[in-house]
């Protein structure tokens, strides 16, 4: 990226099923880095972070977080996020949900925002699934061994 003269800044305060502050602080990140969009690599965890810091940038309503459970009434679609899945399973990269850990009452909640619909679905996206399945089907096969 900085070969390309792109300015960058690193958010790593991701943790395996992302809390609430997980969340609110990379809201804070990206405010105050002024970036355009989101490169989310790694898991479902980081795809998760991702979808919620980039709904509550294009809908601040939301920032509570909370809020987004469920179907959420939000009125504009994320900011563009760039996945870059580096695990086979979740399929978080193009899904239109994704979950949040509320620690404070102790529970998950999942969100689903119908303008996170992940674009660019087409042959290459049914490949990824199709090759997601066949690793899950090898794996299962491993474990038979």
């Amino acid at each position: 990226m900085e070969a390309a003269g792109l300015k960058y800044e690193i958010y790593s305060n991701i943790k395996p099923n992302p809390t609430i502050e997980n969340v609110q602080s990379g809201v804070a990140a990206f405010k105050a880095s002024k970036a355009d969009y989101i490169i989310a690599i790694g898991g479902g965890s980081s795809m998760d972070t991702a979808k919620a810091i980039g709904i509550i940038i294009a809908n601040p309503e939301f920032e509570d977080v909370r809020s987004l459970e469920g179907v959420a009434p939000t009125k504009k679609p994320s900011i563009p996020i760039i996945a870059v899945p580096t695990t086979a399973g979740t399929a978080a990269e193009v899904t239109i949900n994704y979950v949040i850990t509320d620690i404070e009452r102790k529970r998950k909640f999942v969100c689903v925002d119908p303008h996170d619909m992940p674009s660019g679905q087409s042959e290459g996206y049914l490949c990824g699934r199709f090759n997601r399945l066949v690793q899950k089907v090898d794996v299962m096969k491993t474990l038979y061994e």
